[in-house]
């Protein structure tokens, strides 16, 4: 690869930070209307929302078609200078940045999401007593089929409805405590007992720890919380590293211009969330999982580009000419995007 060319690729790749700048506080505002407008018309739960930035689309996806009437009624409620596109096929996520993902299926999306909210959910309580409900019914008419269907010899009637119906149940409160301890579990101010009560969107805190990665500790017990990562010099280091060469084949142990650009791009966006030129492991954790990266994923990578900021400059140089530097950018940054 010559000089000419790898300088034309890093110009290229290093526009992502400013795109995210400019798209995000766009997207978000997207994600607010539909989540308002398509909550209003009753498919929150069913849809999909994709935004083309180029085309200034949104396609709201669904399994299946929805009425003109409901088309409609989202149209007005969403209040978005930009045209609507309803689709049953996934939009080319190439050109398409997915907003909001749905959540439950289209037979039991509508009666689970009204039963939670009038039991003043979603909270593990209203997810037990409804999924409870649900199983225990499911499993009452289990019960009652198989002794129909099965000889007398072999069930005495009403033997099976009634067990099932428990079990139901039984698995319906699981489901509810199993929501309750994990709450709890990166929550633990709130406490075991308000989890049963608090909201299934009650921002998650990363698990506690004694010390972060390579034993450095700061303010806030784990560091997690503390303000150690200054994004602007953080930047300007991934891409110092980046312009120093990079080669497909491993030959140059440096930062490739996809993953710095990828790197730069999610610490951009944390810090455009939590809307501050520091930020913290936490923040960038909570902006990852946000995007419903799994939480032991974002952690790690969130601990990761914290210790990496956390060096002194001096320090930095240091283990990117060892490579060390990009070979735990190149570790952490693709699970993210779940490719290599």
């Amino acid at each position: 690869m010559s000089d000419t060319t790898h300088a034309t690729d890093i110009s290229e790749w290093q526009k992502v930070p400013q795109y995210v700048r400019t798209v995000l506080p766009v997207a978000y505002a997207l994600l607010s209307a539909h989540n308002k407008a398509a909550s209003d018309t009753g498919i929150l739960a069913i849809a999909s929302a994709y935004w083309a930035p180029q085309s200034g689309r949104i396609y709201v996806h669904t399994e299946e078609k929805l009425s003109d009437r409901v088309k409609t009624a989202y149209v007005n409620e969403l209040k978005a200078a930009c045209p609507v596109v309803f689709t049953q096929k996934t939009p080319d996520t190439s050109n398409a940045v997915q907003i909001k993902k749905a959540t439950f299926g289209q037979t039991v999306g509508s009666g689970w999401r009204g039963a939670n909210k009038v039991l003043g959910g979603p909270t593990p309580l209203s997810n037990a007593i409804v999924s409870g409900l649900l199983l225990s019914g499911l499993g009452y008419g289990a019960g009652t089929l198989a002794e129909q269907l099965l000889p007398e010899r072999f069930l005495t009637p009403g033997s099976l409805r009634k067990p099932l119906a428990i079990a139901g149940g039984l698995a319906g409160l699981g489901y509810g405590a199993v929501n309750a301890g994990t709450i709890n579990k990166h929550r633990p101010d709130i406490g075991y007992l308000r989890s049963w009560i608090s909201s299934n969107d009650t921002p998650m805190n990363p698990p506690q720890k004694t010390a972060s990665i390579f034993g450095r500790r700061a303010a806030g017990g784990n560091g997690l919380q503390a303000p150690i990562i200054p994004v602007d010099a953080f930047n300007r280091a991934v891409w110092s590293d980046a312009s120093r060469g990079y080669s497909q084949a491993g030959i140059v142990p440096h930062t490739s211009p996809a993953i710095a650009a990828a790197t730069t791009g999610i610490v951009t966006g944390a810090a455009m969330k939590a809307r501050s030129p520091i930020i913290s492991p936490a923040n960038v954790i909570n902006s990852i999982a946000s995007a419903g990266v799994g939480l032991a994923t974002a952690n790690v990578a969130g601990r990761t580009l914290g210790a990496l900021a956390g060096l002194r400059p001096a320090a930095q140089e240091k283990i990117q000419d060892t490579g060390l530097w990009a070979g735990m950018l190149h570790s952490v940054i693709p699970p993210l995007f779940n490719s290599r």
